[in-house]
């Protein structure tokens, strides 16, 4: 999150992919609290898995955004996209803050499947693939 916002100067909301939909290439991502900068509106409501304290529903504009996951044993391993929040969801069965995201470019939505770096992603306004790829290149060795 701290590289993502250093080299972009964006806001970033880390979330969990929830749902997947290869055909459209989208996912649904959620997450029981959200940088209240990041989002239109918000209302404070219980934490989803245990319905216990306080868990943040914000609604983000609709919008272009860069969602990737930074990892591998050394964070030497990137899965990054040009995406764009298409809408944001209300479900009782879902973490609080609920957006779907269509995914542009290569990156596809089964390879969070196929070849997982872990579990959160981040979300930040803005396409920024270019530079966080950049970045990684000249910093990152493959191995």
């Amino acid at each position: 999150m701290l590289w993502s916002n250093y080299l972009t100067n964006q806001t970033v909301w880390m979330a969990n992919p929830a749902q997947l939909d290869e055909q459209n290439n989208s996912i649904w991502l959620a997450h029981c609290t959200v940088p209240i900068s990041m989002a239109e509106k918000y209302q404070l409501r219980s934490h989803f898995e245990s319905g216990l304290g306080v868990g943040i529903q914000g609604e983000l504009s609709k919008g272009k955004v860069t969602v990737l996951r930074l990892g591998g044993k050394n964070l030497d391993k990137v899965w990054i996209s040009n995406a764009e929040i298409l809408e944001n969801g209300v479900s009782d069965n879902l973490c609080r803050t609920q957006v779907k995201v269509k995914l542009h470019g290569s990156a596809k939505a089964t390879d969070l499947l196929t070849a997982p770096l872990g579990n959160h992603l981040l979300l930040m306004r803005g396409s920024h693939t270019k530079e966080l790829l950049e970045w990684k290149e000249m910093f990152i060795k493959n191995k």
